[in-house]
């Protein structure tokens, strides 16, 4: 009788061992491959979800870039250009003696200058002369000196503006007296903020000047403007 020693065939339960620890899915029971694919589609879902509450939270705490639309750019008018226009206008005097004085035009054209978007300088200069055969000659003339501060600086909406000015007269018979304005108006704006209506309310006190006393009146201004750009 012979005898064989037993032979322990350990590749046998690696081999064992590793085939059940690689198995494939493909290998499993239904149920279990249900379960599998059950998981895998809830790992993507909460994946997307995660991404996309990331990203929110991300454009949230970006900072908002500053805006600037077309229409507040083309609103807001640059220096640098002319404002032209004339005026009619009356006087009320209220001191004693009253008077009534009615300027249809003034016979001024106006010329001013923007220097900032809301502030313009304004200066006026007229001046006449009369002169007849055999008679002696009469000139005068008058220089003011004004600005306008606008409120706003949108020239295609209404615009209340402050206009003060100091004016000096003079003539063939000397310089005369010196007077002093302070108005308060309002544009009204034509054609986009190309053209404006402008009207005007104010006081005027001219300085005493020699034998002439100082006189005080109540001024109401009514013309139109035209834009250079």
């Amino acid at each position: 009788m012979i005898v064989r020693p037993a032979v322990f065939d350990s590749g046998h339960a690696v081999l064992v061992g590793k085939s059940a620890a690689t198995e494939s899915p493909d290998s499993l029971p239904p149920p279990m491959k249900n379960i599998m694919r059950s998981i895998n589609r809830g790992s993507l879902v909460v994946l997307t979800l995660a991404l996309a509450l990331a990203s929110d939270a991300m454009a949230q705490a970006r900072p908002a870039a500053p805006r600037q639309t077309a229409t507040r750019q083309a609103a807001t008018p640059d220096q640098g250009f002319w404002e032209l226009g004339t005026d009619v206008g009356f006087a009320l005097g209220i001191d004693d003696p009253r008077s009534l004085t009615i300027m249809i035009p003034t016979g001024v054209l106006r010329a001013g200058y923007y220097i900032t978007p809301v502030l313009s300088l304004e200066p006026q200069l007229t001046f006449f002369s009369v002169g007849q055969e055999n008679q002696t000659g009469f000139s005068a003339w008058a220089l003011q000196l004004g600005g306008l501060y606008h409120l706003s600086p949108d020239r295609r909406q209404n615009q209340i503006f402050i206009h003060p000015g100091i004016a000096f007269t003079g003539g063939s018979g000397g310089s005369g007296p010196i007077s002093l304005s302070a108005y308060v108006g309002m544009k009204r704006p034509m054609l986009a903020g190309r053209l404006a209506m402008r009207g005007e309310v104010g006081l005027v006190h001219t300085l005493e000047d020699g034998g002439t006393p100082a006189s005080t009146s109540l001024a109401f201004i009514l013309g139109w403007s035209v834009y250079t750009r």
